[in-house]
């Protein structure tokens, strides 16, 4: 069975559970929530000879990839795993003729697919607030696709480990338990010693807070351990009794 099949048949079990508003609303109301600040706060945001859009990028960038973004990827893996954990069919769907890591691959296609969606919609709605709000210079589009890919990056390693802890458990309060409390305590580790140790903090170092900008390393880094993380998490389901 191939992988966009197996997407396929993630989203038919998915199209009622509300994800994709879920998906489309934290982005929107990262938005919503910073065009009010530039709104109501403009002058003091933008002082002359500033420009708009990057201090708009970094407010923006600063609350959605160091936690809406990590959020938003627990809650979705939850979510996705908790369609089987609810209807008891894991052993159903494991004596189909599909192998494991196939299931586990697929599931986190599906992930980041919303999380793509999701960021989608960030920039769309950050490109119409910035036509409202009335920036009088042009779209940074190398500073907008910063923006766009390397959260995404960053919360690779995050989303792996989210993945096996929310195939492990059947309370799925228990997985995004650990991932929002790990989140919170990344705003707090991030920048120290043990920032490389702790993947829930690779999403803040990879957001586009402050100059000079440089995410390159722990975007990398989040892709090399989101990779092994999946590598054992897939050797750990595939001999799991289920």
């Amino acid at each position: 069975m191939s992988y966009l099949r197996i997407m396929q048949i993630e989203w038919q079990k998915l199209k009622r559970s509300g994800i994709m508003y879920i998906a489309c609303g934290a982005p929107l109301f990262v938005v919503i929530l910073q065009f009010l600040n530039f709104k109501l706060r403009y002058d003091i945001l933008i002082p002359s000879g500033f420009s708009p859009w990057w201090v708009f990028i970094q407010e923006v960038g600063s609350f959605w990839g160091a936690l809406v973004l990590p959020i938003l990827a627990a809650i979705i893996v939850a979510i996705i795993c908790g369609q089987e954990h609810s209807t008891n069919v894991w052993k159903y769907i494991m004596a189909l003729p599909i192998k494991r890591w196939k299931v586990y691959i697929g599931k986190l296609f599906m992930t980041f697919f919303l999380l793509t969606i999701a960021s989608v919609v960030l920039i769309f709605g950050m490109i119409m607030s910035s036509l409202v709000l009335g920036f009088n210079e042009p779209i940074p589009l190398q500073k907008i696709w910063w923006l766009f890919i390397f959260p995404l990056l960053g919360v690779i390693a995050l989303t792996s480990i989210q993945m096996w802890l929310s195939t492990r458990f059947h309370n799925l309060s228990i997985p995004i338990g650990i991932g929002v409390i790990c989140i919170v305590v990344s705003l707090f580790v991030a920048q120290s010693s043990i920032t490389f140790w702790f993947p829930w903090a690779y999403p803040f170092m990879t957001a586009p807070i402050g100059t000079p900008y440089e995410p390159y390393f722990y975007s990398g880094l989040s892709v090399i351990v989101g990779m092994l993380c999946t590598l054992i998490g897939i050797y750990e389901f595939s001999k799991r009794d289920i």
